[in-house]
């Protein structure tokens, strides 16, 4: 399993980046879709998601500094219980990594 630290951070909404992205066009042919949305803020992106999504726990954004840490503790008990052979990591700075080394009971 990968662990990807996905950093949501409100100026991305408002990059020339972001609106001008051919992915996320005014045009595409599935305006209804959560994925061709066009959204301004980390909040309005994830009230969009689906229930099911909501109903698998706490919004990350409201402790957005810990909860990786949350994600990389239930993934080290599925590999506790034999359920993943390794557990790797993405996106993750060395401030990130030194703070999971702190607390991880299996490195990546």
């Amino acid at each position: 399993a990968i662990l990807q630290y996905p950093r949501c951070y409100d100026t991305l909404f408002q990059s020339q980046t972001y609106l001008s992205s051919q992915s996320y066009s005014s045009s595409s042919s599935s305006s209804s879709s959560t994925a061709n949305t066009r959204h301004t803020s980390c909040l309005e992106e994830e009230e969009s998601l689906d229930s099911t999504i909501h109903a698998t726990g706490p919004s990350p954004l409201l402790d957005k500094d810990n909860a990786w840490k949350r994600s990389y503790r239930a993934l080290e008990e599925l590999y506790h219980h034999g359920t993943l052979e390794s557990i790797g990591v993405a996106n993750f700075e060395t401030k990130d990594m030194e703070e999971l080394y702190d607390f991880a009971t299996v490195g990546p």
